[in-house]
């Protein structure tokens, strides 16, 4: 199983346990081979007090067709955090966000999908959108909706045969700290 062709070549920092850059690799490296490198997931809020969540694309190679935080993605090599956020932002959902605040980061428990090894040190980010416009990437993003706090408990709580594992774990360190009960 192969990463989308867009990704394959994307080239992305390898980091330590402790977040040291040690190296570079492409992203079908990491994935094949387990590397441990740097991604973003982004909770976006409205004026409504709701959290945005997307379905991934049916065509994606990673947990196609299932849901996960507002956005995600890789930090490119010689990125940091913020520019990864930014430009996630701007790729998958169309949105042009100056303010995104870091709350957290933590090293992701293996995932594996196929023969794809997810290792990553996940910034966990969040950024009120506001009233803003969406337009998502059909070949990233197949839908997006927004949640209610006691609706996306609920939804975490039992939907989790549809929301990527990373998803699961961010949103279960996400919840605590925002107490989302």
């Amino acid at each position: 199983m192969m990463i989308k062709e867009l990704t394959e070549s994307e080239v992305v920092d390898l980091v330590d346990i402790e977040d040291r850059v040690i190296g570079h690799a492409t992203l079908d490296e990491c994935y094949s081979k387990g590397l441990l490198h740097r991604a973003v997931t982004i909770y976006c809020w409205n004026g409504q007090d709701e959290v945005l969540l997307q379905k991934r694309s049916h065509t994606d190679s990673w947990f196609p067709g299932f849901w996960t935080a507002s956005c995600t993605g890789h930090v490119r090599l010689g990125e940091d955090w913020q520019m990864a956020s930014r430009r996630e932002l701007q790729e998958e959902l169309g949105l042009h966000v100056e303010e995104v605040h870091l709350l957290f980061k933590y090293n992701v428990p293996l995932v594996r999908y196929g023969d794809l090894i997810e290792n990553e040190i996940m910034y966990v980010i969040e950024s009120n959108i506001g009233k803003s416009g969406i337009s998502i990437d059909p070949s990233e993003v197949e839908e997006v909706r927004f949640f209610e706090r006691q609706e996306l408990k609920s939804f975490f709580e039992t939907r989790t045969d549809v929301i990527t594992p990373d998803a699961v774990e961010s949103f279960r360190r996400y919840s605590k700290l925002k107490k989302i009960r």
